[in-house]
């Protein structure tokens, strides 16, 4: 059996309390099965026997997204949270 998790933070980078709750969480479950995290951000490999994924943003918000800015947070969100979601 193998847990999946998908989520915005996840250490080092924690923001709030959701990414003390994934890290937690991930620390129990690998004691009872495989665990895969994917997150935003570029991630090292863990040494905790955790299979850590990092996801950045699309290259075209990076490189100056010509639509309106406020909107580029919400849709660089739904961005990663697809392509996680998405690859095998």
């Amino acid at each position: 059996m193998k847990a999946l998790q998908l989520t915005r933070e996840y250490p080092p980078h924690i923001y709030g309390g959701a990414g003390v709750v994934v890290d937690q969480l991930t620390q129990a479950l690998t004691k009872r099965m495989k665990v895969e995290v994917r997150c935003f951000g570029e991630r090292e490999p863990t040494q905790d026997g955790v299979f850590v994924r990092g996801y950045t943003p699309w290259e075209r918000l990076k490189a100056g997204w010509s639509g309106d800015p406020r909107f580029a947070p919400a849709l660089e969100t739904l961005l990663n949270a697809r392509v996680m979601a998405r690859d095998p």
